[in-house]
């Protein structure tokens, strides 16, 4: 399940106010984290203040506003973070004849990362 290593990893690392932009899957890390949550399929809030902390990026799915989540990761510099789970749809769903993105032969890893510094890139 690649919410379950993402939500373990920012319990871990992120303060309750830290806000986290999360290109897809964002309500199950809404209802495990205490965390403003940004983003998610409608981009809700993905470019607002305060910049987001760290920044979950799921290639898994097309249907993304991905202008939006481009220009607002690119406007900082990021810092990976050690968490290997793979970038598949729908990953916290129990049904497994509902889970389409498992039998993806090798699925690439999703990224997790942490801004650093307080500033934009130059």
């Amino acid at each position: 399940d690649p919410n379950r290593a993402v939500v373990e990893y920012l319990r871990d690392h992120a303060r309750p106010s830290d806000e986290i932009l999360v290109t897809y899957e964002d309500v199950p890390l809404q209802f495990y984290l205490p965390n403003p949550i940004r983003g998610g399929v409608e981009a809700f809030r993905a470019e607002a203040d305060p910049p987001p902390r760290f920044v979950v990026v799921r290639r898994s799915v097309p249907f993304l506003h991905w202008p939006v989540f481009q220009r607002e990761i690119a406007r900082y510099q990021w810092a990976p973070a050690p968490v290997h789970a793979p970038d598949v749809p729908f990953g916290n769903n129990p049904d497994p004849d509902a889970r389409p993105g498992w039998s993806v032969p090798d699925p690439r890893e999703l990224i997790l990362a942490e801004r650093i510094g307080s500033g934009s890139s130059p």
